[in-house]
């Protein structure tokens, strides 16, 4: 208990002192967005680190050769715990995180999430979830990767909930390549709803990217199964 009680002091600071100070000073000191993008990678990177090894954790990442640098993505992992964004934080690349809006009203977790760069997704109404929608692939549109948590919340085993469309109708509109991640042992050290730390290894299997431009909006499902097996192929 001791053990997880300094874990989430150190998260606090280093979530509401460090990384803020970071930010404040990218925006003072450097005007060139490509080199604010890079610096920020560096410093997310660091963050995501820091948080793991805090937790008395460690992370591996296998298949990062699967992925061609500078090409855009749409990367799609399982969820499990929030240690899940702390390792995504270390892929050694640029990317736009989106989550469902209610998330960010969660004290703490929604500033980690507005700080790593995520955007909201509304799906309250069907023009908030259009609006989302369109804000996605104008962002892929500027060859931006991004990441969606295909079944839209935290699962609390290694069996996959049912996947939401919005990522995969984003995948066939824009034509860019579905990165299947797994990701195992983070719902081990921190469970859903539970204060209690308990330091493990998270492992991260990239998968080889799927291409989509063959793929119809009537064809979604069998895309989406394609994913979910690649994603269960590493899980199991």
């Amino acid at each position: 208990m001791i053990h997880s009680i300094i874990f989430w002091i150190l998260t606090c600071f280093v979530t509401l002192v460090y990384f803020p100070f970071i930010i404040l000073v990218l925006l003072i000191f450097f005007k060139s967005k490509e080199k604010i993008e890079k610096i920020a990678v560096f410093f997310r990177r660091l963050w995501g680190r820091s948080l793991i090894f805090i937790s008395g954790s460690k992370l591996e990442i296998q298949g990062l050769n699967n992925l061609n640098k500078g090409e855009t993505y749409i990367l799609m992992p399982n969820h499990q715990s929030m240690f899940d964004i702390f390792a995504l934080c270390i892929l050694p690349f640029n990317f736009l995180w989106f989550a469902k809006h209610s998330l960010y009203k969660i004290p703490i977790f929604g500033l980690i999430l507005k700080l790593v760069g995520s955007v909201p997704v509304d799906r309250s109404s069907l023009k908030k979830s259009y609006n989302s929608f369109k804000t996605a692939e104008d962002i892929v549109k500027k060859n931006r990767s991004v990441l969606f948590f295909p079944e839209g919340t935290r699962n609390t085993d290694n069996k996959l909930l049912p996947f939401k469309t919005g990522g995969f109708r984003l995948a066939i509109t824009t034509g860019k390549k579905i990165v299947p991640i797994s990701i195992l042992g983070s719902g081990k050290i921190q469970k859903r709803g539970e204060f209690t730390i308990i330091p493990g290894t998270i492992k991260i299997i990239i998968s080889p990217p799927i291409a989509t431009d063959r793929y119809s909006m009537k064809e979604k499902g069998k895309l989406m199964n394609k994913v979910k097996e690649a994603i269960e192929k590493n899980l199991s």
